[in-house]
């Protein structure tokens, strides 16, 4: 209840310096046939040393969690930025110059479309589009999970992140 965006509470997440996973899972309304919405309010607040990469936000086929599925905001080397990894295909990214926000509240809103086939990846901050942060007509898995909270894959700081006001739906919901 100390760190809500609106109302009185928020979920806090805690994290160790070593690698590790904790994210709000919904699978309600999925597999989305032509893809979904997001929009989450973040207070990103783990210690500047974050070197490796960290997903926030994750559009997940459920296997191999690691391995399958559409990122729209996760990080490089502190870094913002976007990737998808299909099974065959590698994986496929964009990066942005751009730290992620840290220690305020920040609007994240994500597209992902046409998934299980040809589709789009967009990420919007404070409700304007990141322009180097999009995919385009890249493959896309089915997926049957969204996810929202902190994955990192190598060891960095230990920290913490808040989520607020998180939603899905088939239309963008603004940031309120």
């Amino acid at each position: 209840p100390t760190m809500a965006h609106s109302g009185k509470n928020a979920v806090q997440i805690g994290f160790p310096a070593k690698s590790g996973y904790a994210m709000i899972v919904e699978k309600a309304g999925f597999p989305a046939p032509v893809g979904s919405w997001g929009r989450g309010w973040l207070l990103v607040a783990p210690p500047a040393r974050d070197n490796g990469h960290t997903v926030y936000i994750e559009g997940s086929t459920g296997m191999d969690l690691q391995n399958h599925g559409a990122r729209p905001l996760n990080t490089q080397g502190g870094k913002m930025a976007i990737n998808i990894d299909p099974v065959g295909n590698g994986e496929a990214g964009a990066n942005s110059p751009t730290a992620i926000p840290r220690g305020a509240w920040t609007c994240f809103e994500w597209q992902i479309s046409a998934t299980g086939g040809s589709g789009d990846v967009v990420l919007y901050v404070d409700g304007a589009m990141m322009p180097v942060a999009s995919l385009k007509a890249k493959p896309i898995e089915a997926l049957v999970e969204q996810r929202v909270g902190y994955e990192r894959y190598a060891a960095g700081g230990a920290g913490n992140l808040w989520i607020d006001d998180y939603a899905i739906g088939a239309m963008r919901l603004g940031c309120m």
